[in-house]
C-alpha cells in the first residue's frame, strides 16, 4: 500500500496484515500519480532496513517516471513478512493467520 503518511497504529496493524506499506521519500512525488497509472516496485524481494522501493510510474501518455519509496519494517519484521506472509499466500490464502504468525514469530 503507498500513501502520503500513515498514522502510527495504521501502519503496524498493516504489518501485522501482511502488507508492505510505503511512504514516498521525496513527498512532494504524491503529486506525480495520477488516476490512470500503473504502477510497479522494483526490489522488493530485496527489503531491507532503510533501503528505499524503486516504483515506476507508468503515465496513461506513455511516459514514465521512477519515485522513491521508503518503509518502516525492521530487520525482524523483514524475517517474519518474507518468512510467513509469503508461505500463507501460498498455502493458506492471502492474509490467513499472519497477524498471529507476526506476533508469535517477534517472540522467536
Amino acid at each position: 500500500m503507498i500513501a502520503r503518511s500513515f498514522a502510527r497504529i495504521h501502519e503496524s496493524n498493516l504489518k501485522k496484515q501482511g502488507l508492505l506499506a510505503l511512504t514516498f521519500q521525496n513527498p512532494d512525488d504524491y503529486e506525480r500519480i495520477r488516476e490512470d497509472d500503473r504502477i510497479s516496485l522494483v526490489g522488493v524481494a530485496d527489503l531491507a532496513p532503510g533501503r528505499p522501493v524503486t516504483c515506476i510510474v507508468r503515465h496513461e501518455d506513455g511516459t514514465t517516471e521512477t519515485l522513491a519509496l521508503v518503509h518502516s519494517f525492521s530487520a525482524p519484521q523483514l524475517k517474519w513478512f518474507r518468512r510467513f506472509c509469503f508461505e500463507c499466500a501460498c498455502t493458506l490464502g492471502p492474509l490467513r493467520g499472519c497477524a498471529y504468525l507476526f506476533a508469535s514469530s517477534l517472540r522467536e
